[in-house]
């Protein structure tokens, strides 16, 4: 998926895309990024295949190739070859799960690091919360083509579960302190990396759930999703590749 997607970054780079549409700039950066989660999960998975840290990093990598091959595909098939691609609009909606489905998974990657298991049994609370939350977002997005705009009991359901997934992020960033402090040898050495780029990253999508609020109640495109997406994903990928 992504090797068809820097595919069409190269085939429309030089075609501009409308005021709206991510940039090719844009879609490239974040194709850098994501490359690095099916490289670590496989890496992972390959060497421990029965744990399940490693399959978590590659379903998480998988919903960020799916998010990014929708915005690729939409923009080359309707703007570059109108006529090339098959029904660009109708398949640009298809992969609209990936966004939500990644980012559900953020929890886990810190609550799970780097042994693949809870820190103890008082987390699985948070667990189930994060899982829960990321269910409803899923399904409403299964539901709806974005339920953020839909109005009403849907668009305060969908605003509800997207904070309670941030609050779940930072506080499974959290846990990785906890581990800290019981860890000893490699694992501590491992915890270090992560547990500092983590709580940064927290601080970054607390910023993004101020920024996505204004988004909703004032109307206005602020344009943070990505740009706050791809800081944290480019710090907890480093870092758990640093450590592992």
């Amino acid at each position: 998926m992504l090797a068809v997607v820097l595919l069409m970054i190269l085939l429309g780079w030089s075609t501009p895309l409308p005021h709206g549409v991510t940039p090719w700039r844009g879609q490239a950066v974040s194709l850098v990024g994501i490359v690095g989660a099916p490289i670590l999960g496989g890496l992972i998975a390959s060497r421990r295949p029965k744990n399940p840290y490693g399959w978590l990093w590659l379903a998480f990598g998988l919903g960020l190739a799916l998010q990014l091959l929708g915005k690729s595909y939409a923009a080359y098939g309707v703007v570059v070859q109108p006529a090339g691609l098959m029904a660009p609009r109708t398949v640009a909606h298809l992969p609209r799960l990936g966004g939500p489905m990644a980012l559900s998974l953020v929890p886990f990657l810190l609550l799970l690091f780097p042994t693949g298991r809870l820190p103890s049994r008082r987390w699985r609370s948070l667990a189930w919360i994060a899982g829960l939350s990321g269910a409803m977002l899923v399904s409403l997005n299964l539901l709806f083509d974005n339920p953020h705009k839909v109005g009403g009991t849907v668009t305060v359901v969908a605003v509800t579960v997207k904070i309670v997934i941030f609050a779940a992020v930072f506080l499974s960033a959290l846990s990785l302190v906890v581990r800290f402090g019981r860890a000893r040898g490699v694992e501590r050495r491992q915890l270090k990396w992560v547990a500092l780029a983590a709580l940064v990253a927290a601080a970054i999508l607390i910023g993004g759930v101020l920024g996505f609020l204004s988004v909703v109640l004032l109307g206005v495109l602020l344009g943070l999703d990505r740009i706050l997406g791809d800081a944290f994903l480019g710090l907890l990928n480093a870092a758990t590749n640093t450590a592992i």
